[in-house]
């Protein structure tokens, strides 16, 4: 829980993937058919498919191509006091997800 748990889980997980044969994989997000619907001056909707690119697995390179998941995505915001939006909601079913062998 909180900010400096979750900054400690990815250096133990950039650490533990660095001493890998394959290293550190790239990962490369890509985001379609973003839709945002406000509910109100401060709360929205917002929905997107999400197809996630990662080297995981394999040597680190930038020729590879193929995906590792896709994702359907729903989050409700919230504009906070401070006039910032935040997540109050994220959920996604994965609809594909690349087996590692």
């Amino acid at each position: 829980e909180g900010r400096a748990a979750v900054v400690q889980f990815y250096a133990d997980r950039e650490a533990r993937l660095a001493a890998t044969a394959e290293g550190v994989p790239v990962h490369r997000p890509a985001l379609s058919n973003l839709r945002v619907s406000f509910r109100s001056a401060s709360e929205a909707s917002i929905t997107f498919n999400l197809i996630y690119f990662s080297t995981l697995g394999m040597a680190v390179g930038t020729d590879h191509a193929d995906p590792a998941s896709y994702a359907d995505v729903r989050m409700d915001c919230r504009r906070e006091g401070d006039g910032h939006w935040r997540i109050a909601r994220f959920e996604s079913n994965q609809a594909f997800r690349r087996v590692l062998k």
